[in-house]
């Protein structure tokens, strides 16, 4: 069984401290990074448990969707406020496409 320490915490405190870019973030602001930070700990899992994943892999693997994703709020946004149909909005979300490794 592996056991975190508080050094692995404390690194990804800081980790999604310098993601936020401010600090008092909001609740909604933290709820939006723990669910991209979710998705890319699924992506990080499921690349490394298929067994053929390299370190380089892995980060551009992070940027790729960490790009998806702001597309995805992006669009989710403009949807929200009215700005796009549900037409729209599900053609824009149909040209985003996962990358191959």
């Amino acid at each position: 069984m592996y056991i975190m320490t508080n050094n692995h915490l404390e690194g990804w405190h800081n980790r999604l401290n310098r993601k936020a870019g401010k600090s008092h973030n909001g609740f909604y602001e933290l709820l939006e990074l723990l669910i991209a930070e979710q998705g890319v700990m699924d992506t990080l899992i499921q690349q490394v448990l298929s067994g053929n994943v390299t370190v380089g892999d892995l980060r551009r693997v992070n940027k790729v969707y960490a790009q998806k994703q702001r597309q995805v709020a992006q669009y989710t946004g403009e949807y929200t406020n009215g700005r796009r149909t549900l037409e729209q909005f599900l053609e824009a979300l149909m040209y985003i496409t996962p990358e191959p490794i």
